[in-house]
């Protein structure tokens, strides 16, 4: 596959760098979000002797600041009036999954267009703006998403409210002005298309219906209802409104994308409110069936309850089962490697979510050979769309396998999943798959690494594209600065494969296949040897970030064998060494570890992921730190993450920020397209706290190690831990009992108390 011809990928979908810049998730201002020049994705980069490509216009508006609002698989990308304006180059809509339903919806009052004056979108699935005209008239307007259900479609309801609140009576021409699109997700984000389908809008008295036949032959229709509009075209809904002085008109509309009959709002009434308590209750109910972390600290509150708001609005739904949306908005879709981090970094806190996402991959494991999507039987996907430009192959999403560490971190995770839980009925259902995943690995580790990537052949230039977590283009190279040939083998990506091997054998053994345990337990024992031999760097202490086509390692000193604290492939001598490394000046920024080391030639503290600093990527360390019994060195990398989400005025971690020393930085200088919120960045926190505390939930329930440690300047914290399986609710208090003393306590109740 030509490197240059798709855009996907975590860095490859970084096609459109800018338009993560200035997000705006619950109509607050990302605070870690400047114009800094993007880095080119790998999928973005072209030779040097060819010109850039000149952007579409849609490329070129992707960077407008918004506000985003997501309830299960619809979202919208609103202005910061709370409209979508621009035409239909610019990125705002309201979205089903991968398709544009709507492309416009603006508001004006006596031919003038409606500004914003306040708005409140902090619960993300809802939100309220209020307006006011040149006519004096005020203008309270939410608007809810609501959530699908076996019983009810998605759909968005609006209510407007016009006020008289001056001394004389007042005339208004309210107008609301809307587009049916149906643009593919790709198209959106400046992918351009030889041809479309057909679309058709039908009128009735109140509703506009529109149905788009694709180049596929699929129908999407979506429908605009509106409660008694004065008249109401293709594209637009008039409202002639005559107030007295303190008088006020309410009106309502609905959005409905894919309307069926169990469609809500009705044909003949919209009924506001009933539908926003039925959201209401959605999330409620989600509150109630989740974690509860609080402490004494009102600030890192806000950041918890951020976290599980969060892995709400990025709950979505796939046509194989229910699942998280990697972020928002551009990726709100299912990832492999993103879902799968995300449920181990909250096992113990939401094992129910865990098990969907095992489930949901388990279900788009591949099943043929396909060179165009790059599935082959018993490999995890990497990224699944659904739009009108998958459908018809167009792009390889459908899904997409081109990951070499989602179908390990699957086997750890079915494992992980089974020691918690007790659940081996789930590994016994899931055999088939996880024979087969295990079967496609065996096949691809001939010299026991698992590589990606092919070398060149017959004077081409081979696909350079990234398939670790690292997968921007320049991501991987050796110390004198040059990018590493493939196939590349990564470092961290042959622990994940020896805790595969080690997770397939547990699971076969509780299944009864002794045979089967045995010849795994070999592969990792003989995995485990080779590595030490070919990735450990005597002269610098440390492991190589991976072994290229030159067959020489890539001795840059880098996080990813930060990722190895957590996995058996390295004993524990090796393991405080690379810690140690860690946490030199070199790597520690004082705000977090850097993705590459000061002192490397291609370092840039700038950049995508040479010398920037991920919250997960730390997260993932700190988890290994505890594993390893290093309790202070883990509270030294967390403690300053926390602080950052707790600066920001959103209360959330950004999905990386710039490595520039603390020394010279107040608060961390921000990445210009960090995206919020970022799945397993929300997973970041929970796992954040499951490292201080040494939280561990088993079949046999909660624990807690013997050293359990507090945010700094927390004096104690309580986890209310749900279990509906067990309808039980697990209760952790930690209390600080001096300067380096906490003791903790669990104690275990019926849910319905």
């Amino acid at each position: 596959m030509n490197r240059s011809h798709f855009l996907y990928g975590r860095a490859l979908s970084l096609s459109l760098q800018g338009a993560c810049l200035l997000t705006l998730l619950a109509g607050i201002f990302n605070p870690l979000s400047l114009n800094a020049a993007p880095e080119q994705s790998d999928s973005e980069q072209t030779k040097s002797d060819q010109k850039p490509a000149q952007k579409t216009p849609e490329q070129a508006e992707l960077d407008k600041p918004r506000l985003v609002l997501k309830n299960g698989s619809i979202f919208m990308v609103l202005d910061l009036d709370g409209t979508m304006s621009g035409g239909p180059s610019a990125p705002y809509g309201l979205y089903l999954n991968d398709t544009r339903y709507l492309s416009g919806l603006t508001l004006s009052a006596n031919g003038e267009a409606l500004k914003a004056l306040s708005s409140t979108t902090k619960d993300g699935y809802k939100a309220s703006f209020n307006y006011k005209t040149q006519g004096e008239l005020n203008i309270d307007r939410e608007i809810v998403i609501g959530n699908s259900s076996p019983e009810r479609s998605a759909y968005v309801v609006e209510q407007l409210t016009v006020k008289n609140n001056s001394a004389n009576a007042k005339k208004i021409e309210l107008t609301v002005k809307f587009n049916f699109d149906f643009k593919d997700m790709f198209e959106v984000r400046g992918q351009a298309r030889k041809s479309h389908g057909t679309a058709k809008t039908e009128l009735t008295a109140e509703q506009a219906k529109c149905r788009y036949t694709g180049l596929d032959g699929q129908i999407l229709t979506s429908a605009m209802q509106f409660s008694k509009p004065t008249a109401l075209t293709n594209n637009s809904a008039t409202y002639k409104i005559e107030l007295q002085p303190g008088a006020s008109q309410t009106i309502e509309l609905a959005v409905s994308p894919e309307p069926s009959e169990q469609s809500a709002p009705a044909k003949s009434t919209i009924d506001f409110t009933a539908h926003k308590k039925l959201a209401e209750q959605d999330f409620k109910n989600w509150q109630r069936n989740n974690v509860s972390i609080t402490c004494d600290n009102p600030s890192l509150n806000q950041v918890f309850a951020q976290a599980v708001r969060d892995l709400y609005l990025l709950k979505i739904t796939t046509p194989k089962g229910p699942g998280f949306a990697a972020g928002l908005p551009w990726y709100s879709v299912a990832f492999g490697r993103d879902q799968v981090i995300t449920a181990l970094q909250i096992l113990d806190f939401a094992p129910d979510s865990a098990k969907q996402i095992i489930r949901l991959l388990a279900n788009y494991q591949g099943k043929k050979d396909d060179k165009f999507t790059e599935e082959t039987p018993g490999k995890i996907m990497h990224e699944l769309r659904t739009g009108e430009m998958a459908r018809t192959r167009e792009i390889p999403f459908i899904p997409y396998y081109g990951t070499v560490d989602a179908t390990p971190l699957w086997l750890v995770l079915v494992n992980r999943y089974v020691e918690s839980t007790g659940d081996i009925e789930l590994a016994r259902s899931l055999w088939p798959n996880i024979e087969a995943a295990l079967t496609y690995l065996k096949a691809n580790t001939p010299n026991d690494f698992l590589f990606y990537g092919k070398p060149a052949s017959d004077g081409k230039e081979p696909a350079l594209t990234n398939q670790a977590w690292k997968d921007s283009g320049d991501s991987v190279m050796h110390k004198d600065g040059k990018l590493a040939k493939p196939p590349i083998a990564i470092c961290e990506v042959q622990g994940y494969l020896y805790d595969a091997w080690i997770s397939g054998a547990a699971l076969a053994e509780k299944l009864g296949k002794i045979e089967e345990a045995t010849q795994l337990r070999k592969r990792a024992t003989k995995l485990k040897a080779h590595f030490k031999q070919s990735f450990w760097l005597p002269d610098q202490n440390y492991v190589a970030l991976a072994i290229d086509g030159t067959a020489q390692p890539c001795s840059v000193v880098a996080s990813n064998p930060g990722h190895l604290l957590n996995s058996g492939i390295i004993d524990q001598s090796d393991a405080i060494a690379i810690a140690q490394r860690l946490l030199k000046s070199d790597m520690f920024s004082g705000w977090g570890i850097r993705t590459l080391s000061s002192s490397e030639k291609a370092y840039d503290p700038a950049s995508y992921h040479n010398g920037s600093i991920w919250p997960h990527d730390n997260a993932l360390i700190v988890s290994g730190m505890r594993k390893r019994g290093l309790h202070i060195d883990a509270a030294k990398v967390t403690t300053p993450l926390l602080e950052v989400a707790m600066q920001s005025k959103d209360k959330r971690l950004p999905e990386l920020f710039c490595g520039y020393p603390r020394e010279q930085e107040a608060t961390p200088r921000p990445y210009a397209v960090s995206c919020v919120p970022q799945l397993w960045c929300v997973g970041s926190v929970f796992n954040m706290v499951q490292s201080l505390s040494g939280l561990s939930n088993s079949k046999q329930g909660i624990q807690i190690d013997s050293h359990p440690q507090l945010p700094q300047g927390v004096t104690w914290l309580k986890m209310e831990i749900p279990d509906s399986s067990r309808k039980r609710l697990s209760i952790v208090q930690i209390k600080r009992q001096g300067t380096d003393e906490n003791t903790a306590t669990v104690t275990v109740q019926d849910l319905g108390q």
